[in-house]
């Protein structure tokens, strides 16, 4: 059962990565951790939003660093609201919860009074200290050596095992259920099931429930999976290759080291899902909800990254490892964003794998700055070298034929 408590988690944008490892394994363990980066939405005043969730918090975790004790910013402002908040309430309360993230030391009295918490030298052995101040017990700390290789937990609820038997049953009801549009047999749910390693290749599974499911290294190439739920679910190094994930609930999955090349993934919801060193190359994204999503070290392509957001390319794109390129860098890419007409999509995908070729082919090791842009029909990549050379290369969606390229001083 999920629990209640509300937790702000208070960082310095430098060190956005450990927070979000953090923020998700507080949401493992059932509490409602609150970061900025995820939990924000699109059209919020964000200082109102900020002072709002801080207030609403039923505890308060001063991420502290070399880097948030020596600026002057908002981590501050937020940390002086805390401590506000921090006397009007009893003094054997706790709220404000220092998590040091290296050897640094806060320069407030108040929060050198508080006993805190170090994810360094070991984050484990931090991160079970926090969880002991919210009451739960997490036995033996475990490595990240190990973590992959254990059952997924949520909520302290264990993980249901499958046979191969009862997986074909349960196939071939879900094939009835759909080829009878929903009148015979019964929808595939494998909600917290026991499925690492399973082979679902070439099945088709439209609108199954894996909610929660543990899918370590399940293989899923060329299965049909449209609209299906995988929510929270455990897809470490997953096999989703050629799959067709349109319209599939991936909210709050972990997608570690899996293979999303070539899949489907148009207006699929990811959000706050972590897709760390996955694999998205020609991954079709049209439409795809990928706020808080968290993509550090992706392996991608410049067709690929022109649907990814901007503010993830912003968090996250000096660890891209783009296909083709040895040191892609945020800066190098693109204006977005680039909206082709449903009737175009197609010849848009073509534009933009052809871009993606001529950017290989001709600067494989090259540090070039790209842009891309639409206009009505007309699409443009703009290659503009280190020495300030620059080609511009333009396709019209509505003919197959480049009619410019050209040298441009």
């Amino acid at each position: 059962m999920k629990s209640n408590k509300k937790i702000f988690i208070s960082y310095e944008r430098g060190d956005f990565e450990i927070a979000s490892r953090l923020y998700y394994d507080l949401k493992k363990h059932g509490l409602s951790p609150w970061l900025d980066k995820i939990d924000l939405f699109v059209g919020q005043n964000w200082k109102l939003a900020i002072k709002k969730a801080i207030r609403e918090s039923d505890y308060f975790l001063a991420l502290l660093s070399r880097n948030s004790i020596s600026k002057k910013g908002y981590v501050q402002k937020e940390l002086k609201i805390a401590l506000e908040m921090l006397d009007e309430l009893v003094e054997s309360d706790i709220f404000i919860i220092p998590v040091r993230l290296d050897e640094c030391r806060p320069n407030d009295q108040k929060l050198q009074d508080i006993h805190w918490a170090d994810l360094y030298p070991s984050y484990e052995d931090g991160l079970k200290l926090i969880l002991k101040a919210f009451d739960i017990d997490t036995g033996e700390p475990i490595s990240d050596e190990d973590k992959s290789e254990i059952p997924f937990m949520r909520y302290g609820t264990k993980i249901k095992p499958y046979s191969q038997n009862e997986i074909n049953e349960i196939l071939e009801k879900h094939r009835i259920w759909i080829e009878s549009k929903k009148e015979k047999g019964e929808q595939a749910i494998f909600i917290n099931a026991d499925l690492r390693k399973f082979d679902f290749s070439n099945v088709a599974l439209p609108e199954a429930n894996f909610q929660e499911a543990n899918l370590q290294e399940a293989n899923f190439q060329n299965a049909n999976l449209q609209k299906a739920t995988f929510r929270e679910a455990h897809l470490y190094s997953v096999n989703f290759k050629n799959a067709n994930l349109e319209e599939a609930d991936l909210t709050e999955a972990y997608l570690h080291d899996t293979n999303m090349q070539n899949t489907n993934l148009q207006s699929a919801n990811l959000e706050r899902a972590m897709l760390n060193e996955s694999f998205l190359i020609h991954t079709k994204l049209a439409k795809t909800k990928l706020t808080g999503a968290i993509l550090k070290n992706i392996k991608t392509d410049i067709t690929t990254i022109s649907m990814i957001p901007n503010e993830l390319i912003e968090i996250f794109g000096n660890s891209f490892f783009v296909q083709g390129w040895t040191d892609f860098k945020k800066n190098n890419i693109i204006e977005r964003h680039i909206i082709f007409p449903p009737e175009y999509q197609q010849a848009g995908m073509s534009v933009l794998t052809y871009f993606n070729s001529i950017l290989i082919d001709k600067y494989p090791d090259t540090k070039v700055s790209v842009t891309i842009k639409q206009e009505n029909l007309k699409v443009t990549m703009i290659v503009e070298t280190p020495e300030g050379k620059k080609e511009e290369i333009q396709k019209t969606l509505d003919q197959f034929e480049f009619f410019c390229i050209s040298n441009l001083a």
